[in-house]
């Protein structure tokens, strides 16, 4: 019945509250407890559905919106939202060479991942979702145009 001599126990950091002891019988584990937050705005017992309803970190491909784009020489920019997404508010600001933006729209979905999947397209870089971020995908797309392609 007791924990194993190999057991380790997590303790929270309010006052040495067990959390998740590690058995070697999982009949006498309690299951772990909720994390305290599962975004930022869940602080606190007022929040109570929002902990219940957790969003995935990662963006669905096929569930996206289109904020901005710009066709900068064989470059496509985009700045794509994904609703169900929790980093970043969901935004993400993509580059793709050698497509368009029907053609982009065609594929039926946007993943900002990179792939070698051919029957895909995969952005190539990807910046941090802010104006700066728009910035420098911009400088990229000019700069790589500009004949810095090997």
């Amino acid at each position: 019945m007791g924990l194993s001599p190999f057991s380790k126990s997590s303790y929270d950091d309010d006052g040495g509250k067990l959390i998740h002891p590690i058995s070697s019988n999982r009949h006498d584990v309690p299951p772990p407890s909720p994390p305290r937050t599962l975004h930022p705005e869940a602080e606190g017992p007022d929040n109570a559905e929002v902990l219940r309803r957790k969003l995935p970190p990662n963006p669905v491909p096929t569930n996206f919106q289109f904020v901005r784009t710009e066709r900068v020489g064989n470059f496509l920019l985009v700045e794509v939202l994904y609703p169900d997404c929790t980093n970043y508010e969901g935004r993400k600001i993509l580059v793709y060479d050698g497509i368009s933006l029907m053609e982009l729209l065609a594929q039926g979905s946007v993943d900002p991942h990179f792939s070698n999947n051919p029957k895909f397209h995969s952005p190539i870089a990807r910046f941090v979702p802010t104006e700066e971020g728009w910035k420098m995908a911009k400088t990229f797309a000019q700069t790589w145009n500009e004949g810095w392609r090997a």
